[in-house]
This record gives C-alpha cells, structure tokens and sequence, in this order.
C-alpha cells in the first residue's frame, strides 16, 4: 500500500451514503411538491373553473340572493313586531351597509390565511436565523450565478433563491443548498461530525417538505383532484350543482312569497 494513500473510515463512507440518499429523497419530495403547486394545481384550477366554475358561481349568486331575502324578512318582522313602518328603501340601504361590511370582513380573513403551501410568505427571523440566511444565500449565488453557470436547472433554483431571500425562507435556501451539496454548517466540527450535523438538517427538512405536501394536498385545488379524475365523481357533482341550483331556487320563491305575504298583511291592517 502507498504510505501516501489516504485511507477512509468505512463510518465515514457510511455516513456519507446515508446522507447522500437523504439528500435524494429531499429532492424527490422537493420536486413533487414544485410540481403540484406549478403544474397540478393550475391545470385542476382550470379544468373546474372551465366546466364548474359557471354552475358554481350561479349557486353562490343565488346563495347570497337567498341570505339578502332572509335579512330582509327578519328586518320586515322586526319593524312589524315594534309596531313600526316598514321602510323598504332603509331596509334595502341597511342590508347592502352589512353585506358590504361582512364581504371586507370576509377578504381580510381570506388574506390571513392565504397561500398557505406557497414560498412566498414574508417570515419573521431573528437575529441569528437573518444571519444564517445571508449566509446561506450568499453561498448559494456564489455557486449558481448565471454570469458563471449556464446551467438550466442551476438559474431555475437561482432565481428560486432568489425570491427565498427576498421572503426571508430560510427553510427553501436550505433546500436548496442541500439539493447542490452546498456546507451550511458553519462551525469547527470534525468531518463526521458535521455529516451527522447534516444528517439531523436533511431529515428535518424531509419532514417538513412531507407535511407540506400534506397540507397541499388538503387544500384547494387539489384537494379536487379526485373530483376532476374521477368520471363517476365528476358525474355526481354535475348532479349535485344542478340539485343545489333548483334547491336555491325554491327557497328564494319561499322567502320573496314570504316578504309579499307580510307586506300585504300590513297594508291590510
């Protein structure tokens, strides 16, 4: 044997293995998930808008039609149990007050909770993780700039790093520097010890890509996946739009025969 040849630890080799798998499944998982949120999500978006969307915005039309006439009637009722007049303008002007009331209620409840699954949410990190974060970004450009890499993928997750460092995600940069094998351990540990140390951040990240996939999959649109695949499901919620359409119908017939049914009885006393 060569007295200068380098001779490895099989732990070592070991280490380097497993980790090298971890950071294949992280980019397996990674991948889907890019895929579900660019791709899978767009098409089942535009495919149920395209065939439901029309049925579906008519029922909630009818919906909202339905909750304005259920208003009206409670405000008719009270005037008439107060012994009061019945205003049908002031009543009309009260009712489109609230509705304008609770649709901003409703959007800024929306725009809480909004983009649950995607990397552009602004984060609030310490002093530390900002720290981290440049750091991590700064390794990351330096290896992918596009002045020094033609590389498709490479400008794909540059620009992706990009837009990460922007939104302060440190999670994705790691992702991302982990996918190029990029250290992002920065202290005095030995060899093995920092494999290990990238072990523990591999399999953390494995986790929360997983789960993020989860909640993906939960959340519209995909979660009408199975819906727009499906030929019986598909059947059954064409069946079940057009049984809700006549529903609404029948119950804003009931209300406006309601409302006249009192209004007349009021005129008759």
């Amino acid at each position: 044997m060569n007295k200068n040849q380098l001779i490895i630890h099989p732990l070592y080799l070991k280490q380097v293995k497993k980790n090298n798998n971890l950071r294949k499944e992280l980019i397996v998982l990674t991948n889907e998930e890019t895929k579900i949120i660019e791709t899978d999500n767009t098409r089942i978006e535009v495919i149920y808008n395209t065939i439901f969307g029309p049925m579906a915005i008519r029922l909630q039309h009818k919906k909202e039609k339905i909750n304005i006439l259920k208003r009206k009637l409670e405000l008719i009722e009270q005037a008439i149990r107060n012994d009061e007049e019945v205003n049908l303008d002031f009543i009309d002007d009260k009712i489109k007050f609230e509705l304008l009331f609770n649709k901003e209620e409703y959007h800024d409840r929306y725009d809480d909770n909004n983009d649950l699954y995607k990397f552009d949410d602004i984060l609030t990190l310490d002093s530390k993780q900002l720290q981290e974060l440049k750091n991590i970004y700064r390794l990351i450009t330096k290896y992918l700039h596009p002045d020094l890499n033609d590389n498709k993928e490479h400008i794909k997750l540059f620009y992706q790093a990009v837009n990460a460092y922007k939104k302060q995600n440190l999670t994705r940069l790691k992702i991302i520097a982990l996918m190029l094998s990029l250290n992002i351990i920065d202290d005095d540990s030995n060899s093995m010890e920092l494999l290990k140390k990238e072990e523990k951040i591999l399999k953390e990240l494995i986790t929360k890509v997983d789960h993020n996939i989860d909640k993906i999959k939960m959340s519209y649109p995909y979660n009408l996946h199975e819906l727009i695949e499906g030929e019986q499901k598909f059947k059954q919620y064409q069946e079940y739009l057009k049984l809700q359409l006549l529903k609404a119908d029948e119950q804003n017939s009931y209300y406006d025969d309601k409302i006249k049914e009192l209004l007349n009885n009021k005129e008759k006393r």
